[in-house]
């Protein structure tokens, strides 16, 4: 390193490594005032040892945390408690049975449905049956080339009253972390299996396979209204925490601070509740401490939300639609993130026209919207979380087309707005 001394040029060269060691200024001005006569000293302030220092300290909080709580990442064993919130599947009429014989099955697809059929009774979840109930089963393949077995509920699901408890609103969920810098989630372990069906409904729950008959102890994921009790249960459990440091979505629960020493004890708060109820968690999932935290499809970052990378590239390569099923599901998915992409109604509304019924008709226009969208999450900005306690203001515009408008608080953008006409 070079550098002028009294009109003269001076050069530092290292002769060898050294390790780095800490030292306060303190110290470090004692010394120098020790030096006799005139000397020159270059102090640089490496930020990646703050950083080393603080992911350490983490790392060790971590530890102690999971030997704390080591319970509550168990594997359940067992059939949960009775709770008294356990699911229960009221139908329109009552002396109404389901009953519907299995499907039929290509080898490779029975040995996979003896296999997780075996694992089910083994951990006790479901058990034989006699029940004048019976759903098929429906074997979807999953990336890994594996199985994953559902149930056939529909008929069962159409016959159901369904339950009115209100899930939450996603938009709302994400304005409780504008001012949140730390971040830890945790996700339930076959969350759904974690509650209890209720024991007069037990019967109705009963599927078929090509080699038997059974019925589910706990409650099915594929159930129309076991969202509904899951989220009501979640809410009950965390009651006191929600909106202060804890959000829930389901099985998918986030911890929230400002700081970190708020963040250990607000993460110690919520993991109580767990084993108060006896819930258990992944730890293979358990994201700790983390500045930036994917949750519900988003990214979020210090008061900034973005969208997932996975979820862009889905959308960017979202095959040219055939039908109007696929095309629902292209602007279900582009629709979520709406709120990122300036214009999204004026360009999706062509593409909607075609979801009424007898309108199919793909042509150069909704081919010319439906690239655009698919480019427009490319362009879409990160936007910021609200801070109410700062002013917000809504800039608007219109023509012929649609309406629009966007958000912006502090100069920061944080929504679009647009409807077609």
């Amino acid at each position: 390193m070079n550098f002028e001394q009294q009109g003269e040029t001076k050069s530092l060269v290292g002769l060898h490594p050294r390790p780095v060691r800490e030292i306060k200024a303190k110290t470090c001005l004692k010394m120098l005032k020790a030096i006799a006569g005139p000397c020159t000293a270059c102090l640089v302030m490496d930020s990646q040892f703050d950083m080393h220092l603080r992911k350490e300290k983490n790392s060790k909080d971590l530890q102690q945390l999971l030997g704390e709580f080591e319970d509550v990442f168990k594997d359940p064993k067992g059939l949960p408690p009775i709770r008294g919130q356990e699911h229960k599947i009221p139908l329109l009429d009552e002396q109404v049975a389901v009953k519907i014989p299995p499907y039929r099955y290509p080898i490779y697809q029975k040995d996979a449905i003896e296999k997780m059929t075996k694992e089910l009774l083994d951990i006790g979840v479901i058990r034989d049956s006699n029940s004048s109930f019976a759903s098929p089963v429906v074997m979807v393949k999953k990336k890994d080339g594996s199985w994953r077995m559902y149930m056939d509920y529909k008929r069962l699901n159409q016959l159901t009253v369904k339950d009115k408890f209100p899930m939450p609103i996603i938009e709302e969920l994400l304005d409780e972390l504008g001012e949140a810098k730390f971040f830890s989630k945790l996700d339930l372990r076959s969350g759904y299996h974690q509650i209890r069906m209720w024991e007069p409904d037990i019967a109705k729950t009963a599927f078929k396979t090509h080699e038997g008959h059974y019925e589910f102890l706990v409650m099915p994921f594929d159930l129309t209204n076991a969202s509904a009790t899951f989220q009501s249960l979640m809410n009950r459990v965390f009651k006191h925490l929600l909106r202060m440091s804890v959000l829930v979505f389901l099985d998918d629960i986030l911890v929230y601070s400002k700081g970190w020493e708020d963040h250990m004890r607000h993460l110690k708060e919520v993991l109580e509740l767990p084993r108060i109820h006896c819930l258990f968690a992944k730890q293979s999932k358990f994201c700790f401490g983390a500045e930036q935290v994917e949750y519900l499809g988003y990214v979020i970052s210090n008061g900034h939300i973005f969208m997932e990378h996975d979820k862009v590239q889905c959308i960017s390569n979202w095959p040219t639609p055939t039908s109007v099923k696929e095309l629902r599901g292209f602007l279900g998915l582009s629709g979520y993130y709406r709120r990122f992409i300036k214009g999204y109604g004026i360009m999706a509304k062509p593409l909607t026209d075609q979801l009424k019924k007898g309108a199919w008709k793909w042509g150069e226009e909704q081919q010319q919207d439906f690239e655009s969208l698919r480019k427009s999450v490319h362009i879409a900005p990160v936007l910021a979380l609200s801070d109410f306690n700062a002013e917000f203001t809504v800039e608007v515009d219109a023509s012929a087309l649609g309406v629009g408008a966007m958000l912006v608080q502090k100069g920061r953008l944080m929504a679009f707005f647009s409807k077609g006409l």
